[in-house]
C-alpha cells in the first residue's frame, strides 16, 4: 500500500533567514528578519527587495515606491512599463505587497502561487495582483508574520536591498541604498 507524502511546514522547506549573501550588515539583517512583514510598506523610506525565486524567469522585485498615492482626482500613477510584453524585471508593488503576505499568512499562497504571479507579471507587466485573487476565497488570517517568514514561505531569497535616504553611502535609520554596492 502506497504511503501519503509527508509534507514539513515551510519553515523547514526552506531557510528561515534572509540569504547573507546580500551583504547587508548583521544588525539591518536582524532588523529585516524581525520585521513584520505587512509593516514594510509603512516604513518612512521606500525600500525595494531584489529577490532570486527558482523558476521565475527573471529578477523579481517587490518595492514600496513604484506607484504614486492616488492624485487629486484619485487616479494611481502608473510604473512606466517595457514596450514589450515580456518584462526583464517583475515588480510587485505596495499593495501586491500586501497581498502577498495577508494571502501567505492565509496559507493560500506559496512559492507555487508566486511562480504563477510571476509568469503573469512577466508577460504582462501591467497585471496587478489584488488580495481577492491571492486569497482565492478565503478569509485573511492576519499573523504579523517577520518578513523572513513569509519570504520562506514564498521559496524566495532576498540578493539586494535598496532603501532610499542614502548619505555619501553610510547608513542611518533605514538609510542604506544598495546592498551589495555594485562593483
Amino acid at each position: 500500500m502506497r504511503q501519503p507524502r509527508k509534507v514539513p511546514p515551510d519553515y523547514e522547506l526552506y531557510p528561515t533567514e534572509i540569504a547573507p549573501e546580500s551583504g547587508l550588515p548583521p544588525g539591518l539583517w536582524q532588523e529585516l528578519n524581525a520585521l513584520p512583514a505587512v509593516d514594510l510598506a509603512s516604513l518612512p523610506v521606500p525600500v525595494t527587495l531584489w529577490l532570486r525565486v527558482e523558476g521565475a524567469p527573471t529578477t523579481v522585485l517587490i518595492t514600496t515606491a513604484a506607484t504614486e498615492p492616488p492624485a487629486a482626482g484619485g487616479a494611481r500613477t502608473q510604473t512606466p512599463q517595457p514596450a514589450h510584453s515580456l518584462s526583464d524585471r517583475i515588480v510587485f508593488e505596495r499593495e501586491e505587497l500586501r497581498a502577498l503576505v495577508i494571502a501567505s499568512e492565509a496559507d493560500r499562497f506559496w512559492r507555487k502561487q508566486l511562480l504563477a504571479a510571476c509568469f503573469d507579471k512577466w508577460r504582462r507587466p501591467d497585471h496587478r495582483l489584488t488580495l481577492d485573487d491571492a486569497l482565492a476565497g478565503a478569509n485573511p488570517d492576519p499573523q504579523g508574520w517577520p518578513l523572513a517568514r513569509v519570504l520562506a514561505r514564498l521559496g524566495a531569497v532576498v540578493e539586494r536591498v535598496e532603501l532610499a535616504g542614502v548619505h555619501d553611502g553610510e547608513h542611518g535609520d533605514l538609510g542604506i541604498a544598495a546592498w551589495p554596492a555594485a562593483a
